[in-house]
C-alpha cells in the first residue's frame, strides 16, 4: 500500500492509505484529516476489499479495490484470456469500429 500523502480516488482529497483486516479480511481505506474550528476532524473513504473473494468464486476476473490504478487494464487482460475465438474476432471489430468513430 502507498504510504503519506495520497489522492483519495473515490472523493479526490489527500489522505493517507491504510489496510484494516476484520474476520481474515484485509479492507482498503483513505484516512482524511483537516482542522475544522480549532478541532481535527477525521474521516475515511472505502477503496474496497484487498481481494473479493465471494465475487471470485464465480467469475474470476481477479478484481481488485480502488487502490490499485492499473486494474481495468488487468480486468480486459483476464477477460481476453477467458473469450472463445468467435468472441475475440467480435470484440477486435468493436474495438476497430469505435477508432474510426472517434478519429471523425
Amino acid at each position: 500500500m502507498m504510504s503519506g500523502h495520497y489522492i483519495c480516488p473515490r472523493c479526490g482529497n489527500t489522505g493517507y492509505p491504510q489496510k484494516e483486516t476484520r474476520r481474515g479480511r484485509t479492507y482498503l481505506y483513505c484516512y482524511h484529516y483537516r482542522i475544522e474550528n480549532g478541532k481535527r476532524k477525521a474521516w475515511r473513504c472505502y477503496l474496497g476489499a484487498e481481494k473479493y473473494v465471494n465475487v471470485e468464486r464465480f467469475q474470476q476476473l481477479e478484481l481488485s479495490g480502488l487502490s490499485d490504478k492499473n486494474r481495468y487494464k488487468k480486468y480486459i487482460l483476464n477477460i481476453l484470456d477467458k473469450l472463445e475465438p468467435e468472441d475475440l474476432k467480435w470484440l477486435q471489430e468493436e474495438i476497430k469500429n469505435r477508432l474510426i468513430v472517434e478519429e471523425r
